[in-house]
This record gives C-alpha cells, structure tokens and sequence, in this order.
C-alpha cells in the first residue's frame, strides 16, 4: 500500500509559526532525528528516505536525495530561528564536510603535457 505523501518544506520552514512554537519546546528529539536521518542518507547514499512520519496515520513526508543538502541549510535555518546553537553547529558541520567531499570529487586533476 502507498503511503500518502506531504510535502517536507512545510516542516523545515522557519517561518511556520505553529511549528516553530512546537519544536521551541518539544522539538529537541525531532530536529536531532531529522539531522540523523539526513546524515544517514548522505552517508550510505540513498535514493529517498522517509523524513517525517505522522503518528497514528499512514501519512508521511518522503524526500529524495537530490533535496538532502537543502533539507540539511532549512535545517540549520530553523534552529537558528529556534537558538538550538548545538544543532546549528551540528548541522554546519555536515554542511561544511559535504561541501569538502563535493570539491575533491569535482577538483580537475593536473595535467602533464609533453613537448
């Protein structure tokens, strides 16, 4: 059976004023999961994953993986906006370490010409 599907942004958005006031308070698990889960994903490469799944509903967020590094930024924006510091800091370091690998694997090799 195929899980209806919502889109993630509505849930990253730090401008969602519902969800910011939710997660300020009880959102430290649910931000630190959604940081495991991206990572995860980078890591082992994965063409999607579940990012959110609706308790007591078959409802779930799906993103893929060509969204994971801007999932990973509206992250990090909206623990800014919650000054969940920690995270943030967290959440730049994955950025940065994927940033890194990204430049070695595009990084032209040198050539050698002979004359």
């Amino acid at each position: 059976m195929v899980s209806p599907n919502v889109a993630w942004k509505k849930y990253l958005n730090s401008s969602n004023l519902s969800i910011n006031r939710y997660l300020k308070t009880y959102g430290d698990s649910l931000l630190y999961q959604t940081l495991k889960r991206l990572t995860s994903a980078i890591a082992s490469k994965k063409s999607h994953i579940i990012l959110f799944r609706f308790k007591d509903s078959d409802i779930v967020s799906k993103i893929d993986r060509k969204d994971y590094i801007l999932a990973l930024e509206k992250l990090l924006n909206l623990c800014t906006k919650l000054e969940k510091y920690e995270m943030c800091r967290d959440i730049h370091t994955e950025l940065k370490i994927h940033k890194l690998k990204e430049a070695r694997g595009t990084k032209p090799k040198a050539r050698v010409t002979l004359t």
